[in-house]
């Protein structure tokens, strides 16, 4: 309810760009700006293709954008009197948006026809994925509202639904980051995505997962809808295209989302809130969205992703391989399909040595040495690609693709030398397909003996093997499962924390120089890592409000300022923050550094902590590391006893 709200949070909610300390109006000033707000908003009805509201991804906040929500607001808002109005003059204008047309079809759209409020609650019952009936349509995405004033980018994507995975999509204009540019396509196969990044470029494969499953209630490359928006609230019905939508709202512990669900087909024909951020998947800031444009339900006819049949690597023989590669040499034992290993021996950046990948008992595992990625994993063997470890493209394949061009001796060797040209190898899954593309131009040398790949050429991820053994003698333990343990130059217990600043959330610098003489607790972690952060940021601010004064405390944020402030107003965590990233760019506005050295990698706390995010590490009076916690919150006791310690030896 509006009344059981706080005015400055409805305020800030109706307009985040303004500070309301900055303006303060009259009562007469109020009536005058919101008679001019509802004018203008009643003019803004009638414009097509736009949202009346900003929703939140990424960084933000949520506006409902239901009419009569804003009406009842500023009506109470006018009878409080002296209210301070976040509206600042006039009101943005409008960006233009796109304009779309297709060869055969002018699209066609409808301004939402709201319905008053029902107040249903919980979820909707809109069709499965599996069940979605074949259309085609256009698609505008935006990276920010654009009745705002920077609207960011935007895209309008031409999509056909055939069935589950059976797609084909094209941008017609525009280009957000991930998504491609102008004559950029997507083909789904059934299995599979498919890209072409621009006409007459050649297809490959992106992965396994629909990139268009956003368009649909019950289904995503991430989260579906179905789940995220599980506990939503129908709000009401709206006409959208003709066709009758559920307008729902719902939230997770991070982002606001407002969808407008077919109710006859499942698909979401309009969406208010971030997109998951992706190789080639739609991103929408949180003021962000999409809405179709057109939308024609029928029969659709999908272009072919691949030519040729598929072809796999096939059963190899057991064999030890050396061979120079990225990032840099890298040594082979491989037993079979199901037992394989492959470990980084010597690299120009020292830092990838150890780096290790391994199949064996049923698992993947390995672990990862540098210290900007480093951690290690250990997961079921299931439907893992076969080439996951030890990748080539199959000698069947290329023989009936290439020139064969003689034999030749590579390892110390005989091989078989193949020239290639105008054709391209993509691989989906563990199969392996030759697409024809005039400008591509590869060799491969295979072993005469055992078709195992021993240089290829051209191919983007040139390869040359030094050593190749048919009859190896596995060493003892070579295909066991052993975590890595960090390189000694990473900070741990009985360290001393070289000192390190970096900015603020909402101003200022910590500077570990200045708190030293006491205590510090450092927990690192970043907005979108989950309920391992989130139960970490609740820890912290329950310590943090039980020993101020006595221990200091700060959080580190891999991400933008307003990334994680927008996250922490969420969480009501107030432990002093701050915000980082290893190096600046146009998307990261902070880089955390010792203030001797400018932005140096090895001075930031990431380099420093060196410890799967989330995790948290404590230092004593002097500086020097005494724990380190890492993982899911499952430490709170033995801290808070370390903690209590501490506290108490200041006294």
């Amino acid at each position: 309810m509006v009344n059981e709200l706080k005015i400055d949070e409805l305020l800030v909610r109706a307009n985040p760009v303004l500070d309301p300390e900055e303006l303060r109006l009259s009562p007469a000033e109020v009536d005058a700006r919101c008679a001019s707000i509802l004018e203008r908003r009643g003019a803004m009805q009638t414009q097509t293709q736009t949202r009346r509201d900003a929703a939140s991804p990424p960084p933000g906040r949520w506006r409902k954008p239901v009419l009569a929500f804003v009406v009842s607001l500023l009506v109470m808002l006018i009878a409080a009197g002296g209210v301070a109005l976040l509206v600042g003059g006039d009101d943005p204008e409008v960006a233009d948006e796109p304009t779309v047309t297709t060869a055969t079809t002018t699209p066609t759209t409808t301004t939402p026809t709201t319905v008053p409020e029902t107040g249903l609650e919980g979820p909707i019952t809109a069709p499965l994925y599996a069940e979605v009936p074949s259309f085609s349509g256009v698609v505008e995405y935006y990276e920010h509202d654009p009745t705002l004033g920077d609207p960011g980018w935007q895209a309008t994507v031409a999509i056909k639904h055939a069935g589950p995975m059976l797609y084909e999509a094209e941008v017609l204009s525009g280009g957000p980051p991930y998504f491609g540019q102008i004559g950029a396509t997507f083909l789904g196969d059934g299995s599979a995505t498919w890209l072409s990044e621009a006409e007459g470029e050649p297809l490959w494969v992106i992965s396994d997962f629909d990139h268009f499953g956003h368009l649909y209630f019950d289904s995503g490359p991430f989260r579906p809808w179905s789940e995220i928006c599980a506990e939503g609230s129908i709000v009401g019905t709206e006409t959208l295209l003709g066709r009758t939508t559920d307008h729902v709202a719902c939230s997770t512990e991070m982002e606001d989302f407002e969808l407008w669900v077919d109710q006859e087909t499942g698909i979401v024909l309009k969406l208010a809130g971030p997109l998951g951020i992706g190789d080639f998947t739609p991103y929408a800031d949180r003021d962000g969205g999409f809405a179709f444009t057109e939308l024609v339900p029928g029969p659709v006819t999908i272009a072919a992703a691949t030519d040729g049949t598929p072809t796999s690597i096939g059963e190899l023989p057991a064999f030890h391989m050396v061979r120079n590669e990225w990032p840099g040499t890298v040594e082979y034992w491989y037993r079979n399909a199901e037992t394989k290993r492959h470990t980084v021996v010597s690299a120009e950046d020292e830092a990838w040595i150890g780096t290790y990948e391994l199949f064996a008992n049923g698992r993947i595992s390995g672990c990862i040495t540098h210290p900007q990625e480093q951690y290690c994993w250990d997961d079921p063997l299931e439907a893992v690609p076969a080439d996951a470890v030890y990748s080539q493209v199959p000698q069947e394949l290329v023989e009936a693709s290439c020139t064969e061009a003689g034999e030749a001796t590579e390892a110390g060797r005989s091989a078989r030398h193949f020239l290639c040209e105008g054709v391209e190898f993509a691989i989906a899954e563990d199969e392996y397909y030759a697409i024809d593309d005039p400008r591509i131009t590869s060799e491969y040398w295979y072993d005469v003996d055992s078709s195992v790949l021993l240089r290829s050429l051209g191919t983007g991820q040139d390869v040359e093997a030094t050593l190749l053994d048919l009859s190896p003698v596995f060493p003892e333990g070579i295909f066991d499962y052993v975590e890595l343990v960090p390189p000694p130059d990473r900070l741990g217990v009985g360290h001393r924390a070289p000192l390190w600043s970096g900015p603020l959330v909402g101003g200022g610098q910590f500077d570990l120089a200045q708190v030293q003489g006491n205590p510090v607790v450092v927990f690192n972690w970043f907005p979108s890592c989950g309920d391992g952060c989130f139960e970490g940021l609740d820890l912290m601010q329950r310590l943090y409000d039980r020993y101020t004064g006595e221990i200091e405390f700060v959080t580190v944020s891999e991400d933008t300022e307003s990334e994680t402030a927008r996250l922490l107003e969420r969480q009501s965590n107030t432990v002093p923050a701050v915000f980082c990233v290893a190096e600046a760019s146009p998307y990261s506005d902070a880089a955390c550094a010792t203030p001797e050295s400018g932005i140096d990698w090895e001075a930031s706390p990431w380099f420093l902590w060196g410890n799967p995010i989330p995790s948290t590490t404590v230092l004593d009076a002097d500086g020097v590391v005494v724990a380190v916690f890492t993982g899911p919150i499952e430490y709170e006791d033995e801290l808070e006893l370390l903690l209590a310690q501490i506290a108490g030896a200041g006294q």
